[in-house]
């Protein structure tokens, strides 16, 4: 399988430098907000100019910045029965969700009996459910006034505890007396890609009796609605117990009563046809059994997944397949790739596209001869990348100008999203050719106290050392500005270059603390971002803004390459291919 990628690029490098001791001086603007004795667990942002957020904390309390983080304010007591708890249930919120509209916003309660709904008034609409349970709540993604909810309710007055769940519809925001039931005895759900479509796991009518989680998973079925649950369009064979709907593609599993396994399915025309997923290349997995898949992407017409070894003899082992989304006919893309397959420990699979190089995806794999050695598997750890949707891979060079490029067998290897305690590999769509990554150098991957800071400015095909140590960065206003914190528990440094990180700027914050991650809230003309981190007395945000300080405006976009543009032309090849 051969697929070719030819990219025309145009990029601008505009170097200009500024001395900065002090992160509150002249030219970059510091705010900072600490929330006491709490850490920062969720952000969400209620509006699309990113100036409406909302942040969840440690304890279940809500914070909300109307000012693009500069500052928070807190908003419990804004919302009725904020601390009230039922029985030993928590008080306060448990999860937030947007809505397709500007400021509306729903808040689950974390006592699982009430809910909140605002639409960026101010003003906190307080739900509750009496007797029942709120499982979960889904906001359609494109109409504001359709939200799905799943309430689990309980006959209390037998022996043992009889539940079921329900999924109910609101055509009005969730509003008192707006819900209408769509089925009972739901397992798994989601809004379809048409209009009108739902999505759902369930079992029919006759079977409707009992403990919903008694009913045997051979008995489920995957249903289809297209007309918002008045009317059931589609039921599949028994046995199909769950699904993910991702990137327009419906993956379903259907349980094998011979094997006791599970067989995929998969549909990528809105739910219309269905086409078993048949593996090739791995005997164990010749058939369409496995303990386990990992759905990993469908986002440039190739399917990609992960399925679970039987063979390795290590729960940290899979092989990676990928088909054309209009046959299901999975071929070997990569063996021995490293994934969780211990479900008790899930992290998915060692996989990630590069989002700033159309085609272009990355993949953490084991050596063969770490099969000889499976109590220090992940000593073995080898780097992969792939520049044509996975139609071949390549060892990732070492970086230019590395003493350990003049030795056999070197390469570089880096740490993913599958990793912890790191930055997983940084990409950004709109900085074209640009990738952050810690990893190190050598035959195999090493520990990561023991990696670096590397860049590539070719969608990965060729690095450079960019910081010792590790980072947690950010690329803003299409990578123009990069921006860096140490990672640590007690940094107070903050690196900023307008030359993709040729030369460094710095300047201090005013407490020490350790970065969790670093977001780019910039909207038209402004550079900004927040930092969020932690320190022993709680968690921590710096809004930061480069807007005053950003260099001037490049010049010569029509003259590309030429003496007198800020522009040069970037055109990426590996091997002289394009």
């Amino acid at each position: 399988l051969t697929r070719s990628l030819v990219v025309l690029f145009v990029i601008c490098f505009c170097v200009s430098s500024f001395a900065q001791d002090a992160c509150s001086l002249d030219g970059i603007a510091t705010d900072k907000t600490a929330f006491d004795n709490v850490e920062v667990r969720d952000i969400l942002f209620a509006s699309e100019d990113k100036q409406d957020i909302y942040v969840r904390t440690d304890g279940n309390l809500i914070y909300r910045s109307t000012d693009g983080g500069v500052t928070f304010n807190p908003i419990m007591d804004d919302m009725p029965d904020f601390y009230t708890e039922f029985g030993q249930s928590n008080f306060g919120v448990s999860s937030m969700r947007k809505g397709a509209e500007d400021g509306l916003v729903y808040f689950m309660g974390a006592n699982y009996k009430i809910y909140w709904i605002t639409r960026g008034d101010g003003i906190y609409k307080e739900h509750l459910t009496g007797d029942d349970y709120i499982r979960s709540i889904l906001p359609h993604p494109e109409n504001a006034n359709l939200v799905l909810r799943l309430l689990v309710i309980c006959d209390e007055s037998v022996e043992p505890l009889s539940c079921t769940t329900q999924l109910d519809i609101s055509p009005a925001q969730g509003t008192e007396g707006s819900w209408e039931v769509i089925r009972q005895y739901i397992y798994e759900y989601s809004w379809g890609e048409l209009n009108g479509q739902i999505f759902f796991v369930s079992v029919p009518t006759e079977l409707m009796t009992g403990n919903y989680q008694d009913i045997p998973i051979e008995e489920h079925r995957f249903y289809m609605s297209q007309s918002l649950g008045a009317s059931i369009d589609f039921v599949s064979q028994p046995g199909l117990f769950v699904f993910q709907y991702l990137d327009g593609v419906i993956y379903a599993a259907k349980y094998d009563n011979v094997t006791a396994r599970s067989d995929l399915f998969l549909s990528a025309d809105s739910g219309q046809s269905y086409l078993p997923a048949q593996f090739r290349g791995v005997s164990s997995i010749a058939h369409i059994d496995s303990s386990l898949y990992i759905i990993l992407n469908s986002d440039e017409g190739i399917s990609f997944i992960t399925v679970c070894s039987e063979e390795s003899g290590a729960s940290s082992v899979g092989n990676l397949f990928q088909a054309d989304l209009g046959d299901g006919l999975y071929w070997l893309d990569r063996p021995n790739i490293r994934a969780t397959c211990d479900a008790a420990h899930y992290r998915g699979a060692d996989f990630q596209q590069i989002y700033s190089m159309a085609g272009t995806y990355f993949s953490n794999g084991y050596a063969s001869v770490a099969f000889n050695d499976t109590d220090n598997i992940e000593n073995y750890i080898e780097s992969a990348v792939s520049f044509n949707k996975g139609g071949t891979w390549a060892l990732l060079a070492p970086p230019q100008g590395s003493e350990c490029a003049e030795t056999p067998n070197c390469y570089l290897h880096l740490f993913s999203e599958a990793d912890t305690h790191v930055q997983p590999i940084y990409t950004n769509p709109n900085s074209v050719g640009l990738v952050i990554a810690t990893g190190n150098e050598g035959e195999y991957r090493g520990a990561l106290e023991d990696s670096n800071t590397y860049i590539s400015r070719s969608g990965g095909f060729l690095w450079e050392l960019l910081r010792e140590g590790r980072y947690t960065s950010a690329l803003l206003q299409q990578g123009s500005l990069l921006v860096m914190v140490p990672m640590g528990d007690n940094t107070q440094e903050l690196l900023y270059s307008w030359d993709q990180g040729v030369s460094f700027e710095s300047c201090l914050f005013d407490t020490p603390f350790e970065v969790e991650v670093i977001l780019d809230v910039s909207v038209d003309d402004s550079v900004d971002i927040l930092v969020i981190g932690k320190t022993s007395a709680g968690g921590i945000i710096y809004s930061v803004s480069f807007t005053d300080s950003a260099p001037a405006e490049c010049q010569g976009f029509e003259s590309a390459g030429s003496d007198s543009s800020d522009y040069e032309i970037f055109q990426p090849e590996a091997d002289g291919a394009c």
